[in-house]
């Protein structure tokens, strides 16, 4: 017992050596010291400031996830006012335990591409325009749609969002996006009431939906829960058939849509089952190839 005692005091002592010769500065969560969370305010303010940002971040948080993982995990929330109009976006983000953002000019110092660059972090701004009422008239309208057909047993509504391609995985290439992201910073800046200070988040609040529709710049993405396909002999081609059989009849908006589906049995658990991507042009509905 005293030998185990005196291992482990002699581990107690030498490992604060041995995670300095590694390089780790951080092992235990909690949230980052003040210097370490105001370089990283600062880095954010910059960028957002060379781009024609006017906005405030507000409600920013960030915590060290610890030995078992490392990195900061933080969020924040920007705020902007266009007119009378507050415009609102919230961001999350990992960067390395030091705090520091890189762009995309830099080579990577961490060698460890999960973390995101500051341009990056920031390019889920350009999403506001879905905040916009036209945009959101028409989300509650499609989301009516869903849940109509809900009745007729074959699936279960599980949400809806509106989700630009900036956002998180989008259905387009990498190459595509690339382009596409430059083709709505030109919009933006054709939006920008002739000074700076109106340019980004302003300028994309500002772009119609019909523009927005025209270059694809979001797509709905609709949760649905089917029961346990094992029990129902569920086929994800007839369900794909149904769904534009549906579409086709209820006159939904033009657009893309992907559909997350799930299963919710009991016996079984709930688990991700499957994706079918439809797209509407022209109020036809088809398949995405």
């Amino acid at each position: 017992m005293v030998k185990n005692h005196y291992f482990f005091s002699v581990f107690l002592a030498i490992f604060p050596i041995l995670i300095n010769m590694s390089g780790m500065k951080y092992i235990i969560s909690g949230n980052v010291e003040p210097k370490v969370r105001q370089k990283i305010i600062k880095t954010l303010y910059g960028e957002l400031r060379k781009d024609g940002f006017t906005g405030k971040i507000e409600h920013f948080e960030a915590r060290h996830a610890g030995f078992s993982q490392f990195g900061i995990d933080a969020s924040f929330d920007y705020v902007e006012k266009h007119k009378d109009i507050e415009i609102k976006k919230s961001i999350d983000f990992r960067c390395d335990d030091s705090g520091v953002l890189e762009t995309d000019e830099e080579e990577s110092d961490n060698n460890n591409d999960y973390y995101p660059s500051v341009e990056t972090i920031l390019e889920p701004l350009k999403s506001v325009s879905t905040q916009q009422p036209e945009a959101q008239r028409e989300e509650k309208r499609v989301k009516k749609i869903i849940i109509q057909n809900e009745k007729k047993g074959l699936y279960t509504f599980d949400g809806i969002e509106m989700t630009f391609f900036t956002d998180s995985n989008s259905i387009t290439s990498d190459q595509k996006e690339e382009e596409k992201i430059k083709l709505l910073d030109d919009i933006a800046k054709k939006n920008q009431s002739g000074s700076l200070k109106q340019r980004y988040a302003a300028g994309y609040y500002s772009i119609p939906l019909a523009e927005l529709k025209a270059h694809e710049f979001y797509y709905y993405k609709i949760g649905i829960k089917i029961g346990d396909p094992r029990a129902r002999n569920f086929q994800e081609e007839n369900f794909a058939e149904f769904l534009i059989e549906v579409f086709n009849q209820s006159k939904i908006p033009d657009g893309q849509y992907q559909f997350d589906l799930s299963a919710d049995d009991k016996t079984s658990g709930s688990y991700l089952y499957g994706t079918i991507n439809i797209i509407v042009k022209n109020g036809v509905a088809s398949l995405m190839s």
